[in-house]
């Protein structure tokens, strides 16, 4: 595993990529320059939602989730993942012990822990009874394997964790973790005009006949989305983050804003996918934010100058230029060693053309 950094792009149009609750769920915005916020919690949201839509029964888990539409506290969602696998008897629980020497040493360090060949069985009489109204005591009483075991549960079940880390304290587990994939906030390459009428009339199918209800839309015409975000190889290594979770974090990335639909998300496309993979960590970052390379100008015909972004409806009103990056790469091209692009069809991104380093072209 190398140190990467990648670069994400979207649009939205006619939607709300990422509503602010503390504004009554208008489109998050920085007013001084009208610029459009798009937090990394929103984007990580789209991923998580992705694997667990396409995941097949036994691929990794992601644990920040709703269960049965439900939200569960970290407390009971943990206990909760635990329990099924130490009780499911296909599950291979008494290998996992094995192949994490720090989980083994764990159970041999208890002074009832006999029966050195089956882990599962011990541990199973170690749990406390559903109704047990001393749950906490006997969870914090193993916390010694407990706290073991989630990192060795992590690290082989639980690939959103993988990427974006977590904090665990509770009852019999404390352990933080921190992700291999950090991603920055997204914002608007370009400003950005809000919906000017957002009032819309709705027809309850449980109202009688002639009634309606009044309420708004926040929403913006359109917004060109970047994200910048690093893949830690050192992190990777810690939480054995493998070159399929990489490829699984690509591939998400980009299919899930088409895949997570919902009616403040629709009409949002990829745009593209640049990942720099480096030689060395010397080098790691030494560009700086990728989207500080992207020049966004306005193409409309009746526009008062390249910054007028009045009217920008789609990406056919804008132009963007690749060249502060194309030339930031080509600067380092001797600590890459390889670039990953994928790009939408759109003739705005046919100029990004990358020379003097190795380029792979995501096909998803």
């Amino acid at each position: 595993m190398k140190n990467k950094e990648f670069l994400f792009i979207y649009d939205a149009a006619m939607c709300n990529p990422n509503g602010d609750p503390d504004q009554e769920n208008k489109p998050r915005m920085d007013r001084a320059t009208r610029t459009n916020l798009v937090s990394d919690g929103r984007l990580k949201r789209y991923i998580r939602d992705y694997i667990i839509e396409t995941r097949k029964e036994d691929d990794d888990d992601v644990f920040v989730r709703n269960i049965n539409g439900r939200k569960l506290s970290v407390e009971k969602r943990l206990h909760g993942v635990i329990m099924d696998y130490v009780n499911n008897e296909n599950s291979d629980f008494n290998n996992l012990v094995k192949e994490n020497p720090r989980l083994q040493e764990a159970f041999e360090r208890d002074a009832d822990f006999k029966d050195k060949t089956d882990y599962r069985k011990f541990y199973q009489s170690k749990l406390p009874a559903v109704d047990d109204k001393k749950a906490k005591e006997s969870w914090k009483k193993l916390s010694d394997i407990n706290n073991e075991l989630l990192v060795a549960f992590v690290k082989k079940n639980l690939i959103d964790i993988r990427f974006f880390g977590g904090a665990f304290a509770v009852a019999g587990f404390s352990n933080t973790f921190i992700g291999s994939t950090q991603i920055n906030w997204g914002y608007s390459l370009h400003p950005v005009e809000l919906i000017d009428s957002n009032s819309i009339v709705t027809i309850m199918s449980g109202n009688t006949e002639g009634e309606s209800n009044i309420g708004k839309k926040e929403g913006l015409y359109y917004s060109l989305i970047g994200y910048t975000g690093t893949i830690n190889a050192k992190r990777a290594e810690e939480l054995n983050m493998s070159d399929a979770d990489v490829q699984q974090f690509r591939e998400s990335i980009v299919k899930s804003i088409m895949s997570n639909r919902t009616d403040s998300k629709k009409n949002q496309y990829p745009k593209l996918y640049l990942e720099i993979e480096y030689k060395d960590e010397q080098c790691y970052g030494r560009l700086g934010d990728l989207r500080n390379l992207i020049t966004v100008k306005s193409a409309k015909s009746e526009r008062k100058n390249d910054q007028d972004f009045a009217g920008v409806r789609s990406i056919n009103d804008l132009t963007i230029e690749f060249d502060g990056l194309t030339k930031g790469i080509a600067k380092i091209t001797k600590h890459i060693h390889k670039i990953r692009i994928w790009k939408s069809l759109d003739d705005k991104f046919t100029n990004l053309n990358i020379t003097g380093v190795e380029v792979e072209t995501l096909d998803f």
